[in-house]
């Protein structure tokens, strides 16, 4: 039988050996473009500078561009879109986004290929990769669901790690809240924040017209005595706060964390059973049926 040999062909910087007639199944060579990263996962799991720029430089670009760069990692935050939205770009956490984006050195983003990019983002100052990956980790925050209150859990811990209150961030509007609530429940409102002569005081009037009185309150417009504007200002719905942060230490986080690729565990895909007839002959091409048949021809 004539075996089918590889021709080695010249390669550059950058590019994979791709013989002109391989030997290799494209099963095979899929198992061993794994091999391949495997290595340059190892290489860069020993490069800490780098592997934490490249993960700040992905994370940054897959948030605030459109850029579809190449599939060589996968490490991407989920971009949102949310300053765009309209009811929410008018919020006052919004604003503060628009004036973080507006303070950020921005130069990098305007090469002209995605090495570049790469290159001019290595060498920002410090504070500089800090504040852009501060911002894109910003836009990965997910809304949760009453659902999911683990979720919920870890966020109250976030948000109160940063001393934060959230009616310094968000206050109700007609759009946001008031007009999208019941009458009754918005005489309600009025009467935690103003008592009785408040809810009395509004009681008179139309739905549209009550909302908008409520959003004027909140908002520290109107006659208000000292007390009452004080809990007008500080208002918000139960739904807006992040409530108080919980152990969830009993969830056994621990116990159960696996890390994917370094076990049999996660594996979906056996690899090619070993054909004992190449097993015998070394020199025999890999491969399917066609492909031993053709060797052997």
């Amino acid at each position: 039988a004539v075996m089918k040999t590889a021709t080695k062909s010249k390669i550059t910087a950058g590019e994979v050996a791709v013989s002109d007639s391989p030997r290799e199944s494209a099963k095979l060579q899929d198992d061993l473009a794994e091999h391949r990263a495997m290595i340059l996962a190892a290489g860069l799991a020993q490069a800490p500078e780098l592997a934490h720029d490249l993960g700040r430089f992905e994370v940054i670009v897959s948030v605030i561009t459109n850029i579809s760069g190449p599939s060589a990692f996968a490490l991407k935050a989920r971009p949102l879109d949310r300053l765009s939205r309209p009811d929410l770009s008018g919020t006052i956490a919004a604003a503060s986004l628009h004036a973080s984006l507006e303070t950020l050195d921005d130069h990098w983003l305007h090469k002209d290929t995605y090495d570049g990019m790469f290159a001019a983002f290595q060498v920002l100052p410090e504070a500089a990769k800090v504040a852009w990956f501060s911002f894109a980790v910003a836009h990965s925050v997910q809304s949760v669901k009453s659902y999911d209150p683990g979720a919920g859990h870890f966020q109250a811990h976030l948000f109160d790690a940063m001393t934060m209150m959230e009616a310094d961030w968000w206050r109700p509007t007609v759009e946001n809240y008031f007009g999208r609530v019941k009458k009754a429940e918005c005489l309600v409102i009025a009467e935690e924040i103003g008592g009785a002569n408040l809810k009395a005081q509004l009681a008179g009037l139309k739905k549209g017209d009550l909302a908008q009185a409520l959003e004027d309150v909140c908002a520290g417009k109107g006659h208000l005595s000292p007390e009452d504007r004080q809990k007008a200002l500080a208002w918000i719905p139960d739904v807006m706060r992040f409530g108080e942060p919980q152990d969830v230490s009993h969830h056994g986080y621990g116990n159960r964390l696996k890390l994917r690729g370094l076990g049999d565990s996660d594996q979906t895909e056996a690899p090619d059973a070993v054909d004992p007839s190449i097993v015998a002959d070394e020199d025999a091409p890999d491969g399917n049926l066609a492909d031993l048949q053709e060797a052997a021809a």
